[in-house]
């Protein structure tokens, strides 16, 4: 039985020099039990931009298991002795009762010396609504040229979505756009195929602003909220 999303994490490759991001592995826990394996076909494909496996999990074709949080990945947590640990966890809305799996999930555990970081699995729509929750990508490209203010986007705004047909790196690559048309970033890339599959069977795709910090890391200064609220047939 497939784990609830909740319950997976993609492992995430940045490459350092067109900055797409690849979801080369999966991290999930089970009654208990954590494991990760890489997706075979992705990480080789990430291979050819520089990308080489984590350090902790040379074996490619491995599917490694533990009973607690490998500890590669839990050393990728905010560490519990920082005096503004609490403010931390506040900010994810997260309690010091949160579990490793949820922090390594809300923070994505991205550190400043390698290339790898999370992201949550999105759900399969399964023919029923959806929703998901992810910060815009390339805003320090996009969204910053517009110098927007804390006042320029409120919770709930609406923005629009359009796929890019001519992107060299991704072919789903999906731009997102305020209100009146000013482009502020993409659809993170391990996303974007699937997304592009919703907006192409009319499913209904919305998308919102849920929390804007401009003057937070350019990698979460806008989190958005997609929704769905028709049916369709997703892709495999």
């Amino acid at each position: 039985m497939t784990p609830k999303a909740e319950d997976r994490l993609w492992l995430i490759w940045q490459d350092p020099q067109t900055c797409l991001r690849h979801a080369i592995g999966e991290l999930w826990r089970d009654q208990g039990n954590y494991y990760f394996q890489y997706n075979e076909e992705k990480l080789k494909e990430a291979e050819k931009n520089g990308c080489l496996p984590h350090p902790a999990f040379p074996d490619i074709r491995k599917q490694y298991e533990s009973d607690q949080l490998f500890n590669a990945f839990a050393r990728r947590l905010p560490n519990k002795k920082r005096p503004d640990y609490r403010d931390i966890l506040s900010k994810y809305a997260l309690t010091v009762d949160s579990d490793d799996f949820a922090i390594l999930s809300a923070t994505g555990g991205k550190l400043v010396t390698d290339y790898f970081e999370f992201a949550k699995v999105m759900a399969n729509c399964d023919n029923q609504s959806f929703q998901h929750d992810f910060y815009v990508a390339g805003w320090k490209y996009w969204g910053a040229k517009g110098n927007f203010g804390v006042n320029d986007f409120a919770q709930g705004e609406r923005l629009n979505l359009v796929h890019e047909e001519n992107n060299l790196f991704d072919p789903f690559a999906l731009r997102i756009f305020s209100e009146n048309g000013v482009k502020i970033g993409y659809v993170p890339a391990f996303y974007s195929r699937d997304i592009g599959h919703y907006l192409a069977k009319h499913c209904g795709i919305e998308v919102c602003v849920i929390t804007f910090e401009p003057n937070a890391e350019s990698d979460k200064v806008m989190k958005v909220r997609i929704t769905c609220e028709s049916t369709c047939v997703h892709a495999v």
